[in-house]
């Protein structure tokens, strides 16, 4: 991967969290197409690493990429939302019960930093801050339980 200077990141990250960021802040909508060369040329990168950001975003259930057509914004059924909102929900309390039995005074302190940034996003009304944030202390509840594999997929349910 190719790294884009002017954000210190590899060009896949970026293109990756600025798509992102456009599904999150409603700039791109649901169904919308992506072509590559398109989204290529407004990131000045090259088709590979918006190749793989799409495919990333495929894996979250945020994209879909049909062969032969392209990539477009996926269009989630009420009832998929509600079952992964299910699946969330199972996860977390699993989550929950396992760190307050494991969790150390460190974690606390960065769930309590995370509460407190997420209050002062909120105020400012950044919902892009304010969701990366809600999403953070959720990850370290999830870390913070001592099983990577609830871990990972908690971080997996917290991106779609």
């Amino acid at each position: 991967m190719t790294k884009n200077n002017t954000h210190g990141k590899t060009s896949t990250d970026y293109v990756y969290e600025r798509i992102r960021s456009g599904i999150f802040d409603k700039t791109l909508v649901s169904g919308q197409r992506l072509p590559e060369i398109v989204i290529a040329k407004e990131y000045n990168v090259s088709r590979t690493p918006v190749r793989e950001a799409l495919r990333r975003l495929e894996n979250e259930g945020l994209v879909q990429i049909v062969p032969g057509w392209g990539a477009c914004l996926s269009s989630p059924t009420r009832q998929e939302i509600i079952d992964t909102y299910e699946v969330r929900e199972t996860l977390e309390v699993m989550a929950i019960r396992k760190a307050s039995k494991l969790i150390t005074p460190l974690q606390i302190c960065l769930l309590e930093e995370q509460i407190e940034t997420e209050r002062k996003a909120f105020e400012e009304k950044d919902l892009e801050l304010y969701l990366n944030v809600n999403d953070a202390f959720h990850l370290i509840i999830a870390e913070s339980s001592g099983n990577g594999t609830l871990a990972g997929y908690v971080k997996n349910i917290l991106s779609r």
